[in-house]
């Protein structure tokens, strides 16, 4: 699964997520082992399919904030082919960031932060 970049406007702040990897093989119930069912009451999200044993999507993402001054890049800092022994999901990961910062137009030169 993929998610498209989506732009929200905040004011005169255009606020783009970028999605960098998501993650679907997990559940709710392994998430929150202590999760207390007989709690849930808010069947309209769709969190009671979570509990039946359905995937519970987890995603990470670089966030680029534009105002009427800057462009900033806000990034998760996990990165490609880092060392992440304790996080299985994370460790020597290879995701095409790079690719999609290029397709979105996005260059060094036009960042004011990152």
């Amino acid at each position: 699964m993929e998610f498209k970049p989506k732009t929200y406007t905040v004011g005169d702040v255009e606020v783009t997520r970028i999605s960098e990897s998501v993650l679907d093989g997990f559940t709710l119930a392994s998430l929150l082992p202590d999760w207390n069912k007989k709690s849930l009451t808010n069947e309209k999200n769709g969190v009671s399919s979570l509990i039946s044993g359905e995937p519970a999507f987890l995603s990470t993402h670089t966030w680029l904030v534009k105002t009427r001054k800057h462009t900033i890049l806000l990034d998760t800092g996990a990165g490609n082919d880092k060392e992440h022994p304790f996080t299985s999901y994370f460790h020597h990961q290879h995701h095409p960031i790079l690719k999609t910062y290029i397709m979105l137009g996005l260059n060094r030169k036009m960042l004011t932060t990152f």
